[in-house]
């Protein structure tokens, strides 16, 4: 009821005649939340008239006010009874991939989708009550992925340091580009046949299975990188005052996201793992893709290739990494 009541306050037009820039800001000055909590709610509201079943949904307890705001995001009259029925069997977590997923499918081109992800992409910031700079990158999956994946690699290092002592410079692969930045490892999945499955293909699917651990390696750090990350480690370690806490993994990203936009001559190694199936491509964690926007980043790749049969038997996982040719 309250994001229905926000919605008509803002169709009202009072908080206008009142002198006020926006419905939203009336209501958080009023009921002392952010403007952005309200700007949701307003939102949220206006979305639900045209979504009657997703509003029946929220009304009866059948959906969480979590998930109704994911799915107001990309309902339409076509697709809410379908997306509602997702949001029915996940959790508030897992529905935007699975909305990711279902939206994959519904007719568009790799060149159609990679446009619109393209499209929709943004960096916003803005100042938080206590002072904190708090940054929101939407950028699409085939560079959001690797970044991740550099940041979550550049936490392993860091708390892999001992808090004295010398480190070990870690090694350049064989035949590794020298002063490659960011290389990454493209893992590919494809059908028995031994052929990448494209999007569309018939036949039996393979079906993904988790790849092996696989040795990272790095091309050799600078001296400065070596000092930036003991300064950062020594801080990760107990300092002997009563009131220390180890870092919570959001800290310690944050932590690896300054060195790696910051940092001189940084240089980190990532694996991103992509499943290439008849039924279409994805990340790891089950976020859709297209083949054109893996073919992009092979180029810049070396390429481990799993091979699974449609049983998710592994036929031939060799550990060789090579050029893709």
């Amino acid at each position: 009821r309250l994001v229905h009541l926000a919605a008509r306050f803002d169709d009202e037009l009072e908080w206008l005649r009142q002198g006020v820039k926006s419905a939203s800001q009336w209501i958080a000055d009023r009921l002392q939340i952010r403007s952005a909590t309200a700007r949701e709610w307003i939102r949220v509201g206006h979305a639900l008239r045209h979504l009657p079943l997703i509003d029946a949904a929220l009304a009866a307890g059948e959906i969480s006010y979590a998930k109704a705001r994911i799915l107001t995001r990309w309902a339409d009259v076509d697709s809410e009874a379908q997306l509602l029925g997702l949001a029915r069997e996940r959790t508030a977590d897992r529905l935007s991939v699975a909305i990711a997923r279902a939206l994959a499918d519904g007719g568009e081109t790799d060149d159609e989708r990679d446009a619109r992800l393209h499209e929709a992409r943004s960096v916003t910031t803005w100042t938080d009550g206590d002072g904190m700079t708090v940054v929101r990158v939407v950028v699409p999956p085939s560079v959001g992925k690797p970044i991740v994946a550099a940041i979550d690699e550049l936490v392993r290092r860091i708390a892999a340091l001992p808090p004295e002592g010398p480190v070990d410079a870690p090694t350049v692969p064989d035949g590794a580009p020298a002063g490659a930045v960011c290389e990454q490892k493209v893992v590919d999945e494809v059908t028995e046949s031994g052929q990448n499955a494209p999007a569309g293909a018939t036949g039996r699917q393979s079906v993904s299975a988790p790849p092996p651990k696989v040795s990272r390696q790095m091309s050799a750090p600078t001296d400065s990188l070596v000092d930036t990350l003991h300064k950062i480690g020594l801080r990760w370690h107990p300092s002997g005052h009563d009131e220390w806490t180890f870092p919570s993994l959001a800290q310690q990203r944050a932590d690896a996201l300054v060195v790696l936009l910051l940092g001189a001559g940084v240089q980190v190694s990532t694996e991103v793992v992509f499943h290439v199936r008849g039924d279409g491509a994805t990340f790891d964690d089950g976020t859709p893709t297209t083949d054109s926007a893996i073919f992009r980043q092979l180029d810049q790749a070396f390429v481990r290739l799993l091979i699974h049969d449609a049983d998710r038997r592994p036929v031939n996982a060799s550990s060789a990494r090579r050029l893709p040719t």
